[in-house]
């Protein structure tokens, strides 16, 4: 579970084990560049309620 401010009004986080990096993942060769405006029309799938979620709506 991501740690957001409003999770930490909820809940009593200890401080982070580890941290796993966010990853685009697709078919080889195809020149997709994880920036904005390369994705622009994709469809991209993340987890709801996840700070990939928040990150691709307002991206």
């Amino acid at each position: 579970m991501n740690i957001t401010e409003k999770r930490k009004e909820a809940i009593d986080f200890t401080a982070p084990i580890y941290r796993i990096p966010t990853q685009l993942l697709g078919k080889p060769d195809t020149g997709l560049a994880p920036t904005p405006e390369a994705l622009k029309g994709k469809n991209i799938g993340v987890l709801q309620g996840s700070i990939q979620e928040v990150y691709a709506k307002a991206h």
